[in-house]
């Protein structure tokens, strides 16, 4: 004779064991792509004094056990400009463009300049990731 079989399953049980593994692959996989983003930099060549660089920080943005999100992104306002690039431009409100270039000691004065290259750092570490950097 065949019995009855019934199995309850708990939401919090189900989050507590998967959550925090789902959770801590997210976590990994975001710290890969942080490494690969501080190479990235690197390899271009867009290292002056380093804070770029050193200041890619992980950031866990929601707490949703099934669903984590964590963000990897840069502290120093430049680097969108970096990541992005520039068009060539001029000043707005004065005659010349004031700057200090990389290594000077003096300052230029220029009535046009032509721009940064991107250099997509964050768009390329995104491009590499993959299945592997979730599994710890």
């Amino acid at each position: 004779m065949a019995s009855n079989v019934v199995l309850n399953l708990s939401s919090s049980a189900i989050n507590a064991v998967v959550g925090g593994a789902t959770d801590r692959g997210v976590q990994q996989a975001a710290e890969i792509t942080k490494g690969r983003v501080q190479s990235n930099i690197q390899h271009l060549g867009r290292v002056d004094t380093g804070k770029m660089r050193n200041n890619i920080v992980v950031e866990k943005v929601s707490g949703v056990p099934l669903n984590p999100v964590y963000r990897v992104r840069s502290t120093e306002p430049y680097t969108l400009y970096q990541e992005h690039g520039t068009r060539a431009h001029g000043p707005v409100s004065a005659k010349f463009l004031r700057f200090r270039p990389k290594g000077a000691t003096a300052f230029v004065f220029a009535k046009w300049v032509r721009g940064i290259n991107p250099g997509n750092f964050f768009r390329n570490a995104l491009s590499q990731l993959s299945v592997k950097d979730f599994m710890f």
